[in-house]
């Protein structure tokens, strides 16, 4: 038979490096397919279908654009396809800016509750279940249609 070796990734940030590595023959992760990736690597048929959003606190302007993100505190995961798409984003809104840490989703989530940052971006799937822990987290548009 064949034996199965399952690795658990300490950082996030480094799946599809080792995965190019050949440090591992498949990733399950919560992977969305963007174009760059799509280019590094093969992906199967997706099982969830995610839009992601922009989140912010409650008791704050609500932001209904992307215009209305310039000049704010912007963090998302870095090398996420949340990146990339503010990277294609910013081409029609160059005074949009933000910062990539390697911070978890939640822990982004819970500097917007707390005041410490003005938005982050989210999977639906992140910022709906999250919701319940944070219930001052709103959702200011959609920033794509998957």
């Amino acid at each position: 038979g064949v034996k199965l070796n399952i690795l658990f990734a300490d950082d996030f940030v480094r799946v599809i490096p080792d995965l190019m590595a050949h440090k591992a023959d498949m990733v399950a992760a919560n992977l969305s397919i963007t174009d760059e990736r799509n280019r590094k690597i093969a992906f199967s048929t997706p099982y969830l279908q995610t839009t992601q959003q922009l989140v912010y606190r409650n008791g704050t302007r609500k932001p209904r654009q992307l215009r209305d993100l310039a000049g704010k505190n912007i963090a998302v995961l870095a090398n996420s396809s949340h990146a990339e798409n503010l990277r294609k984003l910013q081409e029609s809104y160059p005074d949009v800016s933000w910062s990539e840490t390697g911070e978890d989703v939640e822990t982004l989530i819970e500097l917007v509750d707390s005041g410490h940052l003005d938005f982050t971006i989210a999977d639906s799937i992140d910022a709906s279940s999250l919701k319940r822990f944070y219930p001052e987290l709103r959702v200011g548009f959609n920033l794509t249609n998957e």
